[in-house]
């Protein structure tokens, strides 16, 4: 065989061409190989083991530092468990019994924390069914720095397939709340009750209209920015049509007024929440339900004027899941996670990003696809990163889950302001600061 002659000379020079080609390249390559790996950093999510943590389905969760050590503890219902679990600083410890001792196991159900008492210490509220033929309970614990106690309510309903918030809805320093659900398990028996802190104990406050739901949702938010918490709710109504609702009601200062959206549909095995995602001051909504037979996710656009659909591409429609906004990646952009059913039959977990522009999935490995649960952002472990626990009804059986949140950057808080002075009037204080620049970031 006979091998060619080269032409060293001519190889040379284009070798030299080659090379002065990459010096060229390299730096736009090591520029787009950072934005590879930025963006794979962007779904480290860890799955973080409880020992003894239940899995559990048709509950709630919510993260609230009872003991005010600095570290977030969380409460978890579902599947007839009712569970408070004090973060320890290495791990969680299930403390029901010796701090709660008498909490009843709950499903369809929703808790939530709130100092009602102004005593600094974080009390919570519970409702839900306690066994499959009960007519569902309601109560207030109340937080006496020792434990916890069962404050009774007079008259207040006990409600199954429920929904809870906390409010201050009359602005006078005290939290109010607000609850919907069954109180006989079909829509004849549903309700939707404000209920007002006297300071001496709470009395139920009539909404005129007001529709009563159950299987839905409901959040508090200052949509229109005067200072007063305004209502989105959402569920089976117990209308002639026995349909569904999602309805915003506008806190007026002496009542609430209903707020039309056009083409906002009715949905009920539902979630919804409140979330500034294009950082504009104004509050928007994210929803997931069913409407009919129809499931449904929409984002909502506060316009400051009214709302308006913006579409996500790519993003499926669920429902009988949960959803809930977070920025998880430090970028002063709220993200959000959600879960559900998306045909009927298929579990899915999903995170979604904000790039700025829009949204865009990110994968997070071992995530299991999830519905009738529950879930919630928190940074459990004080690194300034956002990390979520997720409960519910996966392929083959139930979960609780913690995911910790291992990104390289942080949520930072900012630094405090220095150099303050102080102006005092008869009617005025006025405080001004030599900080120009202040960053603020969502946790």
């Amino acid at each position: 065989m006979k091998i060619p002659s080269l032409n060293f000379k001519s190889w040379g020079r284009t070798l030299f061409a080659i090379a002065r080609q990459l010096k060229r390249f390299l730096p736009a390559a090591a520029a787009l190989v950072s934005l590879i790996l930025a963006a794979s950093a962007y779904s480290q999510f860890v799955l973080t083991p409880v020992p003894g943590l239940p899995g559990v389905s048709a509950g709630s969760l919510a993260w609230g530092d009872y003991d005010s050590d600095g570290r977030l503890d969380f409460l978890l219902s579902g599947s007839l468990e009712l569970s408070l679990w004090r973060n320890t600083g290495s791990g969680f410890s299930n403390v029901t019994a010796s701090v709660a001792p008498g909490l009843p196991g709950l499903f369809d159900s929703s808790v939530s924390w709130g100092d009602f008492d102004n005593d600094r210490l974080l009390d919570f509220l519970i409702t839900g069914l306690t066994n499959a033929s009960s007519a569902g309970i309601s109560q207030v614990w109340r937080n006496t720095g020792s434990g916890f106690t069962n404050m009774p309510i007079p008259d207040l309903p006990g409600v199954g397939e429920s929904s809870v918030a906390w409010s201050d809805f009359d602005n006078d320093g005290r939290l109010d709340f607000l609850i919907t659900g069954t109180t006989n398990g079909t829509s004849t028996g549903v309700i939707s009750q404000l209920w007002r802190n006297t300071g001496s104990g709470f009395t139920n406050v009539p909404v005129p209209g007001l529709p009563g739901v159950f299987f839905g949702s409901v959040a508090c938010g200052d949509f229109d920015n005067d200072g007063r918490p305004d209502i989105l709710i959402t569920g089976i109504t117990n209308g002639p049509t026995g349909g569904a609702a999602t309805q915003i009601w506008r806190n007026t200062g002496n009542g609430f007024t209903n707020v039309p959206v056009p083409g906002l549909r009715g949905v009920y095995a539902s979630s919804v929440a409140w979330g500034d995602y294009d950082n504009d001051g104004l509050l928007d909504f994210l929803f997931e339900g069913l409407a009919g037979n129809t499931f449904v996710t929409e984002l909502w656009r506060n316009a400051g004027n009214g709302f308006t659909k913006v579409p996500v591409p790519g993003l499926p429609s669920f429902a009988d899941g949960s959803l809930a906004w977070g920025d998880y990646d430090s970028d002063g952009r709220l993200d959000f996670l959600i879960t559900g059913l998306t045909n009927g039959v298929t579990e899915v977990s999903q995170l979604w990003r904000n790039t700025g522009s829009g949204f865009t999935e990110v994968p997070v490995p071992g995530l299991p696809g999830n519905f009738d649960n529950s879930l919630a952002w928190a940074d459990f472990d004080n690194d300034g990163r956002l990390d979520f626990l997720i409960a519910g009804t996966i392929s083959g059986g139930t979960v609780s889950q913690l995911w910790r949140n291992s990104l390289l950057t942080s949520n930072s808080p900012p630094a405090a302001p220095m150099d303050l002075s102080g102006t005092v009037t008869v009617a005025l204080v006025l405080l001004t600061a030599v900080l120009c620049f202040l960053e603020l970031r969502r946790h």
